[in-house]
């Protein structure tokens, strides 16, 4: 059967079938689905402020506070999305002195269900998101700067 929209109950639902652990929570205007792999938490936020109600489009995203005198983040950004064959590499500066991290990172993964998709495809995309995600690991690990001794 296809599917042109998809509920909070049934993304998580099919999140536990492939193995993660799921919950989702309403935040404001949006569902957004908690899950995590590879040792990293991420969302996937469905549009729509009720749980009960079915959306034809998910972002799956993931955020990472990052020192940018480490971790050179326009590289990070610039790098992984020329080599990304999906999901987009975004960052902004943090002007918060509680927090050690001065930047973030943001991954994000669009999937549209318009025009019908199959429950195998949300899978697929589910295992294509995990996929972005470790690509997007490894080039943060490989961009990271060594740290200086000059004292």
């Amino acid at each position: 059967m296809m599917k042109t929209e998809i509920t909070a109950d049934e993304i998580v639902s099919l999140l536990h079938d492939m193995g993660y652990r799921a919950s989702y929570e309403i935040n404001d205007s949006d569902v957004e689905v908690e899950s995590a792999s590879q040792g990293f938490i991420w969302e996937v936020t469905i549009c729509d402020s009720d749980e009960s109600q079915a959306s034809d489009f998910l972002i799956f995203s993931h955020l990472r506070g990052v020192n940018p005198v480490l971790f050179p983040i326009g590289r990070i950004c610039n790098e992984f999305n020329s080599e990304s064959p999906h999901g987009v590499a975004t960052y902004l500066l943090v002007d918060d002195p509680d927090l050690p991290e001065k930047a973030i990172i943001k991954l994000e993964f669009s999937v549209s269900l318009r025009g019908g998709v199959s429950e195998d495809w949300v899978s697929s995309q589910i295992t294509g998101w995990d996929f972005i995600l470790g690509m997007f690991d490894k080039k943060v690990r490989e961009c990271e700067e060594p740290i200086s001794n000059n004292e």
